[in-house]
């Protein structure tokens, strides 16, 4: 079963992403306003009730499985979290990879790794 220790925008605009809802339709099923919901998706850093989280949390105990497995790709969360682990790993171990995108980047080897490790999780 998935579930989310807190909860945060990102992770909220996960769940709605997942479930297909407009931002109205998504407001109107936790009971908030549209704007709190635009807010998230924007991904700011405003911390979450813990009322709304419990709302996010019978919402996602609701959701069919395909539901949660678009959340859990979405929020980076289960078997897609291990994906993004696994690639990591092979790209550290890649030093050819790593050399070519810094060549690419301008001999920026570690920064080009970084951005390389970043648009890969």
């Amino acid at each position: 079963m998935t579930s989310v220790v807190e909860w945060s925008p990102r992770e909220a605009e996960a769940l709605r992403a997942a479930l297909r809802l407009t931002n109205e339709e998504f407001a109107e099923q936790l009971g908030v306003s549209v704007r709190a919901v635009a807010n998230w998706r924007k991904g700011g850093e405003s911390a979450i009730s813990l009322q709304i989280q419990r709302i996010f949390d019978t919402v996602l105990e609701r959701a069919t499985d395909a539901e949660r497995e678009r959340f859990e790709r979405l929020a980076g969360l289960g078997a897609a979290a291990a994906d993004g682990d696994e690639l990591r790993r092979r790209l550290e171990a890649s030093t050819n990879l790593h050399s070519a995108v810094g060549w690419l980047q301008g001999g920026r080897d570690d920064d080009a790794a970084a951005g390389v490790l970043a648009a890969a999780a």
